[in-house]
Formats: structure tokens, C-alpha cells, sequence
């Protein structure tokens, strides 16, 4: 059984982070440098920037799989659309179908607050996630290049789904 739950709670903070450094010490070694890598968790997916986006609008949600998290959403309303800011699924728990459940999730709550689209961002080079939204129907809208300082930058195509 598949749930999503809304982290709420400093331990939540934590162990969001804890998946994420999970996720993305897993998973991007083929496209980004471990030193990148590890200024992204940094700056996007520890406690400290979780509670800042928080405070910007964002909310999160554990996906959990049977009791235990697979992986999370972040998401933030916007006057015409759902941004969906953060997709991540633990490898343990990819090709089960996590995927399109959590997008009918946003897609519900979505609707719920009258939008009728969800956006996101994904690197140009992650090209598996790409087939998943793909897939899930979001189609490309658009290409960025977004500096995030220490020399990176965020080198994404733009995407959307509408309903």
C-alpha cells in the first residue's frame, strides 16, 4: 500500500534530508561531480533548506511504500499551476509504479486548488526521468541554464502536463 504523507515535524526535516543525501549519492553520479552533488544536497535537500522553502510556500510529502519511505515530493501552488520543485524515488523502490501514483496525487491536489497543470524542471542530461514524465504525460515547454553559485549551474528543460 502506497500513502503519501506530509512532512510536518523537525525529525520529518531530518529525515527528509537523510533520503535525499540517499537519492542523490545513489542516482546522480552519471550525470553531475560528487563535489556537485554534494553542494546541491547542501544547498537544496538538507534540513536547513527544506525549512526555507518551507517558509517560501513549499510543501513535502513522503511517499511510503508498506510502512517505510520510497522516496518524496515537493511541491509548491502558484496562481495558474503545481510546481513540482522535487521527484525523488529510492532505488529499492523505482519501476513499481511509485511514480505515476505520486503524479495522480499532485494531479488531485492540483485540481483540488482549481490549476489544471503541473510544471517542473529536469536536467537535460537525466534522460531516464525524462522518459518517466514523458511517459506520464508532461511535455517539453522549454530549456534553462540557472546559475546556483560555487560555479554551478542548473542546465534543465522545462516541463508540463496539463489536464
Amino acid at each position: 500500500m502506497v500513502k503519501f504523507e506530509r512532512v510536518r515535524t523537525e525529525s520529518d526535516w531530518d529525515l527528509l534530508a537523510e533520503k535525499a543525501g540517499e537519492v542523490w549519492r545513489e542516482y546522480f553520479p552519471r550525470i553531475l561531480a560528487k563535489d556537485e552533488i554534494e553542494y546541491m544536497i547542501d544547498k537544496f535537500q538538507s534540513p536547513r533548506a527544506f525549512a526555507e522553502q518551507k517558509k517560501e510556500g513549499y510543501e513535502y510529502y513522503f511517499i511510503e511504500a508498506d510502512g517505510a519511505v520510497g522516496g518524496y515530493v515537493g511541491i509548491k501552488f502558484y496562481d495558474d499551476h503545481l510546481y513540482l520543485s522535487k521527484f525523488y524515488i529510492l532505488k529499492e523502490y523505482r519501476s513499481k509504479g511509485y511514480g505515476r501514483l505520486a503524479f495522480e496525487f499532485l494531479k488531485k491536489k492540483a485540481l483540488k486548488a482549481g490549476l489544471h497543470k503541473i510544471s517542473l524542471n529536469v536536467n537535460k542530461y537525466n534522460e531516464p526521468t525524462i522518459a518517466v514524465y514523458e511517459k506520464l504525460g508532461f511535455r517539453r515547454v522549454g530549456a534553462d541554464v540557472k546559475d546556483i553559485g560555487d560555479g554551478y549551474v542548473m542546465d534543465d528543460f522545462n516541463y508540463e502536463a496539463e489536464f
